[in-house]
């Protein structure tokens, strides 16, 4: 099985290689996606820092 995902792979990267339209759009596709997961990291550190500030408000009695 592993050798399948490997051999299918290997054909992806060269017919991305040789479509300069299709590497195009796998390039702009990784920058959306990473995009996506950047907004949701930041997304769960800012829900974090506020979870902190809220703690910090009840243990202050605010």
């Amino acid at each position: 099985m592993n050798e399948k995902i490997k051999k299918n792979f290997q054909e992806f990267k060269q017919e991305v290689a040789s479509n300069k339209a299709l590497k195009t759009v796998v390039y702009v596709g990784i920058g959306l996606l990473s995009l996506y997961l950047l907004g949701k990291a930041f997304k769960g550190l800012a829900s974090i820092v506020r979870g902190f500030n809220e703690l910090k408000s009840a243990i202050k009695g605010k």
